[in-house]
């Protein structure tokens, strides 16, 4: 089963819905300024339907066929990223090949627009995504970032940039100190949830254990304690709505906390 829980909002909000998901285990609530004396978690200790979130759910719009995903004023139905999946919910399908990933990146005037190539990664699990061509690993890495540590570690693999994670506990309590959480040495190294890839989250209990106050900031940056960890997910459809409608959906009523 592919598990992206892509939105149908825009081209960035569908490809971004992952990543935050996956960034939200340790995100402080400055946006990772380091300045928190806390890592913020962003869940109430119960979801819309007044029970704890038991499982990995993500916000994403309701539909039949894959028609209704396609976003109006983006890219063909059918090519990447306009191209759809439809399980209950819109999930994206993916690229089909180097050239159609060149013309994405050339449309968007991306830095090394001829060399983009579909490749699948961790990150998206079983879906080929529109990635940056590489001759080395330390080409995928950001402008002005450690390359060698999470979450800055890429791999050069086929000539395509992938994200390859944490490597180990230690790395992710130096990760959650380097963002000034209190409770850095809860963090862990694993991969855990939806993520295929190895990530950094913290330990739990409870989901009382994640939030750091009795009132939280919504999706995507909810966590609650799954699988002993704190990871990232939705509490239910109001608020899915809700962030739809905050993120300029025309049709925000069709967002559902879905799971893949």
């Amino acid at each position: 089963m592919r598990m992206n829980g892509k939105t149908g909002l825009s081209t960035c909000a569908a490809m971004a819905a992952l990543a935050l998901s996956v960034a939200a285990a340790g995100c402080g609530n400055d946006g990772g300024s380091g300045t928190d004396t806390s890592i913020d978690t962003g869940l109430d200790t119960t979801g819309d339907d007044g029970t704890t979130p038991t499982e990995w759910r993500t916000c994403a719009r309701s539909c039949t066929a894959p028609a209704d995903c396609c976003i109006t004023g983006g890219a063909a139905c059918g090519t990447f990223p306009n191209n759809w999946e439809c399980d209950g919910a819109c999930a994206m399908g993916g690229c089909s090949g180097d050239a159609e990933c060149v013309t994405w990146a050339t449309g968007l005037s991306l830095p090394g627009a001829a060399d983009f190539k579909c490749s699948a990664t961790l990150l998206f699990y079983e879906t080929n995504v529109c990635v940056k061509g590489c001759a080395g690993a330390a080409e995928c890495c950001p402008t002005g970032t450690d390359c060698s540590v999470y979450p800055n570690r890429y791999s050069c693999e086929g000539a395509a940039c992938k994200p390859m994670g944490c490597v180990d506990t230690a790395e992710c309590v130096a990760w959650a100190t380097s963002k000034g959480a209190a409770d850095a040495a809860l963090y862990e190294c694993g991969t855990f949830g939806f993520s295929g890839m190895p990530v950094c989250a913290k330990t739990c209990t409870t989901t009382a254990d994640c939030c750091s106050g009795t009132t939280c900031p919504g999706y995507p940056q909810n966590l609650a304690c799954l699988e002993g960890h704190c990871l990232s997910t939705c509490s239910g459809d109001p608020e899915c709505s809700a962030w739809a409608t905050a993120q300029g959906a025309a049709d925000p009523s069709r967002y559902v906390c879905h799971t893949y």
